[in-house]
C-alpha cells in the first residue's frame, strides 16, 4: 500500500528533522536499475544479460546444473547431452526390465496363475495409470520423481507380460524387433530434420486418441471382425508413430531439463502402445493362416 502524499504526522516529524520523502516511483526505479539486465530481461527473468540461464543462487555456477524453468533447447549443449543420455539410457533399461518379466511370465506355472486370475491385468493398469498421474505431478521432486518412475515400469512390465503371456512367441518377436526398428527411426527423424516443428500435431494427436480409446471401449462389449480388428490395429501403430514424433520433439526442445522422468513416460508409453498395435497386425495377419 503506497499514499500519493505522506500522512499530515509524517510529514510533520519529517520537516523537523529535515528528512525528505523519497517518491515510490524512484525507489522502484533505483531497485531495478540495481541489477543488472533487470529492465532487459523483464520478461525472462530467469535467463541473464547474454541470453544464459541465471544460476539458482549466488555462487551456484555449474555448468551441467539443470535450471528450472530452462527448456531443454534453452541449455548449454553438455546439458542437454547429458539430458538426452539420461533419457534413453534408462528407456533401454525399461524395456531390458519389461522384456525379462515378460519372459518370465510366459513360463507355464506363472501363465496358469494369470489364467486363473485375470483380475492382475486390470490392476496393474489401473495402478499404472494412477502412479503416470502422480508422477505428473511430482516430475520435479526428487527422488520422488525416480521411485515412482521405478513402480511405474514395474507395474507397466506385469501389465503388458500378463497380456501377451498367451501370444505366439515369434509373433511376439516380430512384433517386438519392428517396434524397435520403427522406433528408433522415428526419433533419428527429429533430430536429423530438427527443423520440423511437429508441436502442431498436438490437437489432432488428442483427437485421434479419443477417437481410438472410443473404439476400444466399444469393441469390449461388442466384438469386431478380425480384418476390423486388424485395420484398428494398424490405425493405432500410425498414430502412436505420430505420437513419437511428436513426444522427441517436445522432449528435444520444449521440455525442462529437471523433467527426465516425465519424458521417460512419455517414449515409454509411446513404444509400448506402438508395440502393442503392431503386434495386433501381426497375431491377426498369423490367425488367418
Amino acid at each position: 500500500m503506497s499514499y500519493a502524499q505522506a500522512p499530515p504526522a509524517y510529514a510533520a516529524a519529517n520537516s523537523k528533522n529535515g528528512y525528505q520523502p523519497i517518491p515510490q516511483d524512484d525507489v522502484e526505479a533505483h531497485a531495478e536499475s540495481s541489477v543488472p539486465g533487470r529492465t532487459a530481461n523483464a520478461q525472462s527473468p530467469l535467463l541473464g544479460p547474454d541470453g544464459m540461464p541465471l544460476p539458482r543462487s549466488e555462487g551456484d555456477t555449474d555448468p551441467d546444473d539443470f535450471k528450472f524453468g530452462v527448456t531443454v533447447e534453452q541449455s548449454s549443449p553438455e546439458v542437454r547431452q547429458m539430458f538426452l543420455k539420461k533419457v534413453y539410457a534408462t528407456l533401454f533399461i525399461q524395456v531390458v526390465f519389461t522384456t525379462a518379466i515378460g519372459a518370465v511370465l510366459r513360463m507355464d506355472s506363472i501363465r496358469s496363475w494369470i489364467f486363473q486370475h485375470s483380475w492382475i491385468i486390470m490392476l496393474t493398469s489401473f495402478s499404472s495409470l494412477v502412479t503416470m498421474l502422480v508422477l505428473y505431478v511430482k516430475r520435479h521432486s526428487h527422488p520422488t520423481n525416480v521411485i515412482l518412475l521405478a513402480a511405474f515400469t514395474a507395474l507397466e512390465a506385469v501389465s503388458i507380460g500378463s497380456a501377451i503371456a498367451y501370444v505366439n512367441e515369434v509373433v511376439v518377436l516380430q512384433a517386438l524387433l519392428i517396434t524397435g526398428f520403427v522406433f528408433i527411426a522415428l526419433n533419428l527423424a527429429v533430430y536429423i530434420w530438427p527443423s520440423v516443428d511437429y508441436s502442431k500435431l498436438g490437437p489432432w494427436l488428442f483427437y485421434g486418441l479419443f477417437i481410438f480409446l472410443g473404439i476400444g471401449l466399444v469393441q469390449l462389449f461388442v466384438p469386431f471382425s478380425r480384418g476390423v480388428d486388424i485395420a484398428i490395429a494398424a490405425g493405432g501403430a500410425v498414430l502412436f508413430s505420430l505420437y513419437t514424433l511428436y513426444d522427441v520433439d517436445a522432449i528435444s526442445k520444449r521440455l525442462s531439463c529437471e523433467e527426465w522422468c516425465y519424458a521417460n513416460v512419455m517414449l515409454f508409453l509411446d513404444l509400448l502402445n506402438l508395440f502393442l498395435s503392431i503386434l495386433r497386425i501381426l497375431n491377426g495377419a498369423s490367425n488367418d493362416d
